[in-house]
C-alpha cells in the first residue's frame, strides 16, 4: 500500500509539473505606443511605430503625411504641434525640429497631407524655415521622430517663433497630449518594428487547487491503511 500511495503522489506530482509549465501569463508590450485614452493622433499614411515612407521625407516629396486626430477634449480652445528627432542629438546636439504648428482649430479632425490648417500659424524648425521638413537623418542611421499633439486651454500669443518659446507658452495651458512615431532610414527598413513578448510562469488558482487535491488524496489513502492496520 505504502508503494501504491508513494507511487500516486509521483504521477500526481509529475501531472502539476507539466501543467504548471504550460500556464503562462504572457505580457505583450503597446507595439503601437497610442495613448490610453480617447485623445489620438493617427496617419493613413503609416502605422505607429512603423516606417515613415519616402514620399514624406528629404528622400522623396518632403511634405507633410495626413494627420488624424480624435477624442479632442471638449474644453480645448486650440492645439499645437511638434514634429521632432530625439536621435539627431547625438549628431547636432540638440533635438531636430522637423515642424512646428499652433492655434490649430480644436473643431478640425484632419490635417491633410501637403497642406497646413486655416488659421494655423507655423514657427521656425531647425533648418529655420518656417514649413514642413521631413526626415532626413544622416545616411546609414535609424532615427524615430514623434508627432506630438498638445490639446491647450488658451489659444496662443507667441512673440518668437522657436520650439522654446512655444514650451514655454504652453506651460501650465496642456490638458492632453497625443503622440504619433514613426520611424525612417535612408537605406531602408533597417529594424522593422515588432511586438516584443516576455513569456513568465506563475503559479495559477488550478495549480494551487490540483496541489489541494493530491495532498488531500495522499491523506486519505495514508488514513485509510492505518485504520485497516
Amino acid at each position: 500500500m505504502r508503494k501504491r500511495i508513494l507511487l500516486l503522489g509521483s504521477i500526481i506530482t509529475n501531472l502539476i509539473l507539466i501543467l504548471g509549465s504550460r500556464i503562462v501569463v504572457t505580457t505583450v508590450s503597446n507595439p503601437t505606443g497610442e495613448s490610453t485614452n480617447s485623445f489620438n493622433l493617427m496617419s493613413p499614411n503609416f502605422t505607429n511605430g512603423s516606417y515613415i515612407p519616402n514620399r514624406y521625407t528629404c528622400m522623396g516629396l518632403n511634405i507633410n503625411p495626413e494627420l488624424e486626430m480624435s477624442g479632442v477634449p471638449a474644453e480645448t480652445q486650440s492645439l499645437a504641434l511638434i514634429l521632432d528627432d530625439p536621435d539627431a542629438i547625438a549628431v547636432a546636439g540638440y533635438t531636430w525640429v522637423h515642424w512646428l504648428l499652433w492655434n490649430i482649430t480644436p473643431s478640425i479632425t484632419v490635417i491633410e497631407e501637403n497642406s497646413v490648417p486655416k488659421n494655423a500659424i507655423q514657427g521656425l524648425n531647425s533648418w529655420d524655415k518656417t514649413d514642413y521638413g521631413g526626415p532626413c537623418p544622416p545616411k546609414g542611421r535609424d532615427h524615430e521622430y514623434f508627432f506630438k499633439l498638445y490639446a491647450l486651454d488658451i489659444e496662443l500669443s507667441i512673440s518668437s517663433t522657436h520650439v522654446d518659446n512655444l514650451m514655454e507658452a504652453m506651460e501650465g495651458h496642456i490638458i492632453n497630449k497625443a503622440v504619433l512615431t514613426g520611424r525612417y532610414s535612408k537605406n531602408g527598413q533597417r529594424s522593422p518594428t515588432t511586438t516584443i513578448t516576455s513569456t513568465t510562469t506563475q503559479t495559477t488558482p488550478n495549480v494551487e487547487l490540483l496541489t489541494s487535491l493530491t495532498l488531500f488524496t495522499i491523506l486519505s489513502l495514508w488514513y485509510k491503511r492505518k485504520k485497516r492496520s
